[in-house]
């Protein structure tokens, strides 16, 4: 025993010195001559080792100095790849017995140039056509097993020191460029029964990044499982530009300034619990944030305990969620508030605010909101959301089904009491303009709503009180719903100015234009209020009744006039006509300058809507001084009127309503015609009518009249003619 001991000490001695003294009798160049022309064989480029170094005791270990790899011909830049020096050595005993421990692995001052240019041509296509062609003549030989498996390779590979330094690596995609610089790399103690510390850091653009990292232990690779190996990690990224990752994202290159911060934490435990926290930072013109707080007990389930957002330091919204089984049917539940946001400070993020509301008396404050939200992949359900603006509440609820051939959504609003004047836009000052008669006015745009076949909604909308423009509308109820295309509005209920307006409406949108009918009814509304809100026109008021169903294609006026049709009856009390004075022009027998009122206790009639024009027979109007029935049309295609009235004199004007002189008063036949923004109104009278009732004259005492029927002046028709010629020109 004692001799086997010798002699094998014997021998490990000389083998040692043998290891040990063969570098300085080998001739490395020829090994480095070797290497360079296989790797020149596989990859078609020009590669150049300058210098190589090689020992075998204590450790094995080969050095390479200067090692490039040539770029694709064409390309401006000479190199591929370069590296300052490599430096390997492994442990010589661990290799007798089939291990590989990794003494010391050195990448130094590594360069690597990827480019793609404006016509697709990459500098490493060529590579992947090699590649791609020598793993076809592997899959052609004969297969040899071998068990060349990761866990295979794993198994016996240990590391004390993995060091990458100084790396540098460029993307250039045309005209964009990412760049890395400063690029370490160290990973100390690779062992499988204890934690690897991985260490990354380095510089894009300008800006610092790092990433900590602690892997294991990993344990048996026989039994490894990754989504339970312990596992810590923190990312961190100081202000890079946005711009920079153009050359992976195109639309970042509209971004200048704007400069993107990281600061990312992760856990895995050995119990599969994974967790993560964080916060991403984005700096505009203002800061934004947003940090989170996550867990995932399993694969099936994430807790979101945290998710806010914040600008310039003040939380504006804040998350927390739960989602289930999300590897077969995820399903979550939600909650999401966001803090009274002021709209001084929304402003400041948010220029168009500032555009919209300068100028305005009174806007508004801020708007908070808060809800509550769950589903899976077939519905969503909105249980409670509830909306602030400016304190004043309005509640939504409801749910999507998306199970369905077509999306189906219910919607539930209601509300107490809504002022809406701080929320419109401020008037804009108008400026005069010089009309050009040449110049013509393109018609708007028809909206094509042939998407809506593709959804069936059902909303229901409930509010006590709604004020706009000092206008109050009270009770409003709406029910709308949409199926395969058609909307029907019914009802559409609210009370205003004293009385109730009720609608029924339907759209048809399977065409285009689309097709729309309504029904319209006024109950002891003040008409006034209501024409200056919808139309600006403060033209006619009054108590109105009154019916009316119209049927039209088209939703833009150049489209919609020249079909509409329809029918309706109305009666207005109590009012007045602004533009003209039927009573002057009946007092004076001049014709109206268009500056005064006429006072009517009655105007009623029916009408009816043919491709747009409007025609009405029994147009009546009650009025203390005269009584008028008309008729005539209302182009509301070129937005003008053709009237004939015959207003009959009352001899007395007590009380407004009173008929009992009627039949003893004169007609004086009007036209009523012109544009309907400035209507003109003419006599169209005779001798015959103004001679018709001779006493109903005298009563009305007109002081020119009077004269002419004098007994002391005389009745001669000559004079008489003359003198009214005096009254009425070219009579």
């Amino acid at each position: 025993m004692g001799k086997f001991v010798k002699y094998s000490s014997i021998f490990l001695v000389v083998v040692f010195a043998a290891l040990f003294a063969a570098p300085f009798f080998m001739d490395v160049d020829d090994y480095r001559h070797d290497i360079v022309k296989i790797i020149e064989d596989k990859t078609g480029r020009d590669v150049d080792i300058k210098g190589m170094k090689i020992s075998l005791f204590p450790w094995v270990g080969v050095q390479l100095d200067d090692v490039r790899m040539g770029n694709a011909q064409g390309f401006e830049q000479k190199d591929f790849v370069f590296a300052k020096y490599i430096d390997v050595q492994l442990a010589l005993l661990p290799l007798l017995s089939g291990e590989v421990s990794i003494k010391r692995f050195v990448l130094d001052s590594p360069k690597i140039l990827l480019q793609r240019k404006t016509n697709g041509e990459s500098n490493w296509q060529d590579l992947e056509q090699r590649f791609a062609s020598i793993d076809a003549k592997k899959d052609a030989e004969p297969e040899v097993k071998q068990d060349d498996s990761p866990n295979a390779l794993l198994a016996g590979l240990s590391a004390n020191n993995i060091h990458l330094q100084n790396g540098d690596f460029t993307w250039i995609d045309g005209d964009q460029t990412l760049h890395i610089s400063q690029l370490d790399l160290e990973v100390n103690g690779i062992y499988l029964d204890k934690p690897i510390p991985l260490h990354l850091s380095g510089q894009l653009d300008d800006s610092a990044f790092q990433l900590q990292a602690k892997v294991g232990p990993i344990g048996s690779l026989e039994s490894i499982d990754p989504l339970k190996i312990p596992l810590q990690a923190e990312l961190s990224l100081d202000g890079m530009r946005l711009q920079q990752l153009a050359v992976l994202v195109p639309s970042m290159a509209a971004f200048k300034n704007e400069r993107l911060s990281l600061d990312v934490k992760f856990e895995q435990h050995p119990d599969g619990l994974k967790r993560s926290l964080g916060s991403i930072s984005l700096q505009t013109k203002q800061q934004w944030k947003m940090s989170w707080i996550l867990d995932m007990p399993s694969l099936d389930l994430l807790k979101v305990h945290e998710f806010s957002i914040h600008v310039d330091q003040k939380e504006i919204a804040m998350l927390t969620a739960d989602v289930k089984d999300l590897l077969k049917n995820p399903s979550y539940e939600a909650r999401l508030k966001v803090e009274g946001l002021k709209r001084d400070y929304l402003s400041r993020w948010l220029p168009v605010l500032e555009d919209m509301y300068q100028g305005h008396p009174k806007p508004w404050s801020e708007v908070e909101l808060a809800m509550f939200v769950s589903g899976d992949r077939k519905h969503v359900e909105l249980r409670d959301m509830q909306l602030l603006l400016d304190k004043e509440l309005v509640q939504f609820s409801g749910q999507a089904l998306l199970n369905q051939k077509i999306p189906s959504l219910k919607l539930r609003v209601s509300a107490d009491q809504l002022h809406l004047d701080p929320w419109l836009p401020a008037e804009k000052k108008k400026e005069a303009k010089k009309v050009n008669a040449d110049e013509k006015k393109e018609p708007a745009k028809e909206p094509d709503l042939r998407f809506l076949s593709q959804f069936n909604v059902n909303a229901d909308v409930q509010i006590k009180q709604i004020n706009v423009k000092s206008l109050d509308f009270k009770h409003i109820q709406v029910k709308a719903t949409l199926k395969k295309g058609v909307l029907n509005v019914n009802p559409f209920n609210f009370d205003f100015s004293g009385g109730h307006i009720q609608q029924k409406f339907q759209l048809n949108a399977n065409r285009f234009p689309a097709t729309w009918s309504e029904k319209l009814q006024l109950k002891r509304v003040q008409i006034k209020p209501l024409l200056v809100l919808a139309a600006d026109s403060s033209m006619l008021s009054g108590l109105m009744q009154m019916e009316t169903s119209v049927h039209a294609t088209g939703l833009t006026p150049e489209k919609m006039m020249p079909s509409l049709n329809g029918q309706g009856h109305f009666v207005l009390r109590d009012g007045e006509v602004e533009g003209f004075d039927i009573g002057a022009v009946l007092s004076t027998l001049s014709p109206s300058k268009g500056e005064n009122k006429t006072h009517f206790s009655q105007l009623s009639g029916s009408y009816k809507i043919h491709k747009g024009v409007m025609s009405n027979n029994d147009l009546f109007m009650a009025s203390p001084l005269f009584r008028l029935s008309a008729h005539g049309v209302v182009n509301l295609v070129k937005k003008t009127m053709d009237y004939y009235a015959k207003p009959k004199l009352v001899a007395s004007t007590t009380g407004q309503g009173a008929v009992q002189g009627a039949n003893t008063g004169m007609v004086i036949p009007l036209r009523i015609h012109g544009s309907l923004s400035d209507p003109k109104i003419d006599l169209n009278v005779n001798l015959k009518d103004i001679l018709s009732a001779p006493s109903t004259l005298k009563k009305l005492k007109i002081p020119a009249v009077q004269k002419l029927i004098d007994p002391k002046v005389g009745k001669q028709a000559d004079d008489i003619r003359k003198s009214i010629n005096q009254l009425i020109p070219n009579f």
